[in-house]
């Protein structure tokens, strides 16, 4: 497919150093979407536990923070009660998959048309539309340090990086490094994974351990959909995770379920997406084609695998019951 010569001539003219800063610091308020869900749900599929429902426990999560948020004013409280409707979830997923060693796959597509079909007919018939809620932002706002900084891109940088969430989701790449490589907890996870067998020889409890990951990738998947309402947009849209949750279970198949790796997978995404939604916005013979950036993300996934995913090697005991002898 050729593209248009005055359709190629605006994005010469857009692909510019402000251009680039200002998608850097949008890709920082982007990336928590998929960064909360990958690095939890790595945990689950160390343990051996595959859940797809992840993209339904974020929209229910992004629905309940809304809805809290917009009842109590808080968003602190809408972000405890996304956690608790995601662990509600998860506990209700994990009972099934790994108690009753229904099929994970099944089971976990089976969460997210719950998740997708449940948020769609409550927020239809309860949410109020157009109403924005107060948000877990960054203390510091663009206009008041713009003119410290010199630059109003830069700046638009700084509060992405100082925003809460934002933060948190970044430091759960160390936090999970260390903590699968490093902990008697984490290698304990790694080896029900691998090899459940000989770690119930050990006397290691296999499907608690598998049980407590699932919780663990459920609450962090919440935690995604409610940085998606009350943080990133402020709002409520129904499908608003537009396929983010099976973005995250890709990175981690293209980060070889390797924490850093699946953050470098889930940076160059997030940087990819936030450069079309810059080019997009800032011309509009651009915008009128925004059905064409709009597939570049899912493009971009499929690429990332090829080129970071070609080698990648899944837990040896991934979506395999166990059944003590």
């Amino acid at each position: 497919m050729q593209l248009p010569p005055e359709l190629i001539k605006s994005l010469e003219l857009l692909i510019t150093t402000p251009i680039l800063l200002v998608s850097l610091a949008i890709s920082l308020r982007i990336l928590p979407t998929i960064l909360f869900a990958s690095m939890g749900e790595l945990v689950t599929e160390k343990s051996g536990v595959l859940n797809l429902g992840i993209e339904g426990i974020m929209l229910v999560g992004a629905f309940t923070a809304y809805m809290v948020t917009v009842a109590y004013g808080d968003p602190l409280v809408g972000l405890l009660a996304a956690i608790l409707s995601g662990l509600v979830i998860s506990v209700f997923f994990s009972y099934i998959a790994v108690v009753l060693g229904v099929n994970q796959a099944a089971a976990g597509l089976g969460i997210w048309l719950f998740g997708l079909g449940v948020t769609g007919a409550l927020y239809n018939s309860m949410a109020p539309v157009g109403v924005s809620v107060k948000t877990l932002g960054s203390p510091l706002s663009v206009s008041s340090i713009a003119p410290i900084l010199g630059s109003r891109e830069v700046a638009e940088l700084v509060v992405s990086l100082t925003s809460p969430l934002v933060v948190v989701s970044l430091a759960l790449v160390p936090i999970t490094y260390i903590f699968l490589r490093k902990t008697l907890w984490g290698l304990t996870v790694t080896s029900v994974g691998e090899d459940p067998a000989s770690a119930d020889a050990i006397g290691i409890n296999v499907n608690r351990v598998r049980i407590l990951a699932t919780i663990y990738g459920g609450i962090m998947a919440s935690i995604a959909g409610a940085y998606l309402s009350i943080s990133y947009l402020g709002d409520f849209r129904h499908g608003m995770t537009a396929g983010r949750g099976f973005m995250a279970l890709a990175m981690i198949y293209a980060g070889n379920w390797d924490p850093v790796r699946t953050f470098i997978a889930s940076i160059a995404l997030s940087y990819i997406d936030a450069l079309q939604l810059s080019i997009a916005s800032s011309s509009l013979e651009l915008a009128r084609r925004y059905y064409f950036f709009n597939m570049i993300p899912y493009i971009a996934v499929i690429l990332i695998i090829l080129v970071l995913g070609r080698r990648a090697k899944p837990p040896s005991a991934l979506m395999k019951p166990f059944k003590k002898p």
